[in-house]
């Protein structure tokens, strides 16, 4: 079994935590991601607390996520998806 998908608790999906929730990712990789019953999405983090609570409330997240920090390090995400646009991976 993939060592990711052996670290989640119970259920045996790879849990989601995602940052930056622009259009690429509210209408392409979320529903693509919703499909794929490995997955769960976890957690969110945005600099806006309103898009974030409003993408949890739309894409079932479980939170959102107070800051960078608290999402790469909360016990219930196996893996962050950095969904922001390239000129700002650095």
């Amino acid at each position: 079994m993939n060592s990711i998908i052996s670290r989640a608790t119970g259920s045996g999906k790879i849990r989601v935590g995602v940052v930056g929730l622009g259009n690429w990712s509210e209408y392409g990789h979320l529903p693509s991601l919703k499909l794929l019953p490995e997955y769960e999405l976890i957690a969110v983090y945005s600099r806006s607390a309103e898009k974030a609570a409003a993408l949890v409330e739309r894409h079932g997240f479980k939170y959102a996520a107070a800051s960078l920090q608290e999402l790469v390090s909360h016990p219930e995400v196996d893996l962050v998806l950095v969904l922001t646009p390239a000129v700002q991976h650095e």
